[in-house]
């Protein structure tokens, strides 16, 4: 009998901080000329100890004026891990997107563009398989294993499966001068849905992710704002939905100094399992002249919890967006 098997994206509880896994249409979605952003994850270590999912992602972008419209450009580098066979996926993008200016803010309306964006790059899925044993190695006469004996497995070579790999997405947003906003914005990942197995002639593949997300900034004063904002996901027979929002304060009389702090409800929907709240996120973000810090800590409310103890991933993410100079791209993306 053959069993079809489905592989899924890492999710990355500050969505908000990882906007290239997110959506290639944000690309360039922020106010200045360079992006550089750094995430990490570990998820579960409470069950796996030194064997937990680890996440990890960076990306770089440029972001430069076309005429009265904008153009931005990335790269992106994403790397799981887990388990002691040294399992790991990896995806390596060069992304891309178009910022077109719909309307210019004046005294009745705000900054408007439509934009479109697209990744192009390559995968590879890979483990060890000299870190695992299976049943044709036990030795039953010495009682040991024997790792010289063949394990009779038809893994791919090296153990490694490579493939290309295709992004798009859209995105909307308006931009008032006040430094108020809104986006929405939708994405489809894994466009060819390559295979993904680790074994010669695998029916394993990679359902494409669909994803839609949407948020803004909701001025209240000049020293705080209402940031809510919500992401959902479909990929093969799973889905799951992030909602909740952040407060944001300025620090005093110092105007580089911002925190953010929010809290969100994480939804999933698996096999033969209806739709319910999996985790509770408490996430915090400090800014300071362009530097952005972000921690979150998912708390397990699933049934999942009598196994990890309530306790599910911790999440850091660092981002420092440089001005340019003079050249740099007036403001006019949502101030996020």
């Amino acid at each position: 009998m053959v069993f079809t098997a489905q592989a899924q994206d890492a999710r990355f509880s500050q969505f908000h901080q990882n906007p290239l896994h997110l959506n290639p249409a944000l690309t360039g979605f922020y106010n200045g000329s360079i992006r550089a952003q750094v995430n990490y994850r570990t998820l579960y270590y409470s069950v796996l100890n030194e064997q937990e999912y680890l996440s990890y992602s960076g990306s770089i972008e440029n972001r430069f004026q076309v005429g009265e419209s904008f153009a931005s450009f990335g790269a992106m580098i994403l790397n799981d891990q887990v388990g002691v066979s040294g399992y790991e996926r990896s995806y390596y993008y060069l992304s891309g997107a178009y910022h077109q200016r719909l309307a210019e803010s004046d005294y009745k309306g705000p900054d408007m563009f439509l934009v479109l964006g697209g990744q192009l790059g390559f995968g590879q899925y890979a483990f060890e398989p000299t870190n695992l044993w299976f049943s044709s190695q036990y030795d039953d006469l010495l009682q040991e294993i024997d790792r010289d004996v063949d394990s009779g497995e038809n893994f791919a070579e090296g153990g490694a499966n490579r493939f290309l790999d295709y992004n798009v997405g859209l995105l909307y947003y308006l931009s008032y001068p006040d430094g108020g906003g809104f986006f929405i914005g939708g994405a489809i990942h894994h466009l060819s849905e390559p295979n993904v197995g680790l074994l010669q002639d695998s029916p394993e593949t990679l359902s494409r992710r669909i994803t839609g997300h949407m948020g803004g900034n909701i001025p209240f004063s000049k020293t705080i704002s209402l940031m809510p904002a919500a992401a959902w996901r479909q990929q093969g027979p799973t889905s799951s939905a992030l909602l909740g929002a952040s407060v944001r304060f300025s620090m005093g009389e110092v105007d580089d100094l911002k925190l953010r702090a929010g809290a969100w409800v994480h939804g999933t929907r698996q096999l033969n399992s209806g739709f319910g709240p999996e985790s509770i996120i408490v996430t915090s973000v400090f800014e300071w002249k362009g530097w952005q810090l972000g921690l979150s800590y998912d708390a397990t409310v699933s049934s999942l919890r009598r196994s990890n103890f309530a306790r599910g991933a911790f999440e850091i993410s660092i981002a420092k967006i440089m001005e340019g100079g003079n050249s740099s791209p007036k403001v006019v993306c949502p101030d996020l």
